[in-house]
């Protein structure tokens, strides 16, 4: 049975990483109520990015170091999926933790423009935790599926 070392690695590193990104968007003010646009444009292009670069990585990883230079698109399937099951509650928790501890106005200006947008309710942590959860699952799960087609090798040769 293989170590899951590359996902477990990558599944800390990637929320730490956009942990130290939101405090960054913090204090260049892009949370704020007068950013707000620009700041989501610009965490969803980084994000994405960032994303984008970790599976790779990690995928990468995997295929040199537990499948010797060969894997196939299962494989990376797998190893895409494995990292983002450890990385949701990694990144769920920090979320809570930047939330509540160091920009407790991030949530409030968030549930403001979910409002203005046409949410009925008032959202709180429990909708902002939803909300990331499918998306980071979504998102994880298709990189997850696009990422081991580009990296897989015939297994067989």
């Amino acid at each position: 049975m293989r170590t899951l070392r590359a996902e477990t690695k990558w599944g800390l590193l990637l929320p730490l990483i956009a942990f130290v990104l939101f405090i960054l968007y913090m204090v260049l003010g892009l949370q704020s109520r007068e950013n707000w646009t620009t700041g989501q444009w610009v965490d969803f292009g980084v994000g994405l990015l960032l994303l984008i670069v970790v599976y790779v990585l990690t995928i990468r990883e995997v295929r040199e170091k537990d499948f010797g230079g060969r894997l196939s698109w299962r494989q990376g399937f797998w190893a895409g999926a494995t990292l983002t099951l450890i990385m949701i509650p990694v990144s769920s928790f920090l979320l809570w933790i930047f939330t509540e501890f160091i920009n407790p106005e991030y949530l409030q200006v968030w549930g403001e423009k979910m409002v203005e947008g046409g949410y009925e309710g008032t959202p709180g942590w429990g909708t902002y935790l939803q909300v990331h959860v499918v998306s980071s699952a979504v998102i994880g799960l298709l990189l997850s599926l696009i990422v081991p087609l580009f990296l897989k090798r015939n297994p067989e040769n």
